[in-house]
């Protein structure tokens, strides 16, 4: 396989990979042909081939990130009207914690207090974060229909996962016109608030701020998070998480 092995099958099997998955997948399947080629190359005599050079070499990068823009005001407004209740559940979570999406989807109801929101353990972090439940996004949970352990889910009942959440979103976006902004946009956005409400956001530490039901913003410094939780009446359990009332 390796004898037969060029860049033209090289770049063949990434632009299908990139059809099905995205560009920057197309560029993985490169980067672990390339890994594996050096590999055996220099660690399975049987596989060296001294006449031949890594297929993977000078191939350009198809993925180019783009930056990830803020959702301004007027296309956070385009994008909840006509939205499925889904879409504005998932809108509501990601804007009003500032958390990515691997932690918004993995919200369960049993995390949820009525004013305390909790991130069990951070995804990139692995930290534990309460956060302060915005008004808004409180009036959204209470008007949620409970089909299973998980905030946030499809018509259907199934708990979204990463994929399709990020797709779902996309499709929106396309359907206002809004493809240039990204999930993680609205991540941005809630700093943006943070922000314009006079807080200083300037450090991207996850879990060091949350939003108020008051003001709309407030900052909830690593050492007080704590305290937070103990403000909750004793709702937080053994297990660290607030139960559902």
């Amino acid at each position: 396989m390796l004898r037969d092995l060029n860049r033209q099958h090289v770049n063949h099997h990434c632009s299908e990979i990139e059809k099905r998955f995205g560009r920057s997948r197309g560029d993985h399947q490169a980067m672990i042909i390339s890994m594996l080629w050096d590999f055996a190359d220099r660690h399975l005599p049987q596989c060296r081939l001294d006449n031949k050079t890594n297929p993977t070499r000078r191939r350009r990068r198809s993925y180019r990130a783009q930056p990830r823009l803020a959702w301004p005001t007027n296309v956070q407004k385009r994008f909840l009207e006509g939205a499925s209740p889904e879409l504005k559940l998932a809108f509501a979570l990601l804007l009003y914690t500032g958390q990515r999406r691997g932690d918004v989807y993995r919200m369960k109801w049993s995390h949820f207090d009525g004013k305390f929101i909790v991130v069990e353990a951070q995804e990139k972090t692995g930290e534990h974060v309460p956060i302060r439940v915005h008004r808004d996004l409180a009036a959204v949970l209470m008007r949620t229909e409970r089909r299973g352990d998980a905030i946030l889910t499809t018509k259907s009942g199934k708990p979204f996962d990463k994929t399709a959440l990020t797709k779902a979103i996309k499709k929106r976006l396309r359907e206002i016109d809004g493809e240039s902004f990204t999930l993680h946009g609205l991540r941005k956005a809630a700093g943006v608030r943070l922000a314009e409400a006079g807080r200083d956001r300037s450090t991207d530490h996850d879990g060091a701020w949350a939003q108020d039901g008051d003001d709309g913003a407030l900052l909830l410094p690593r050492g007080e998070q704590a305290t937070a939780e103990r403000r909750r009446d004793g709702a937080v359990g053994a297990c660290g998480v607030a139960p559902a009332r």
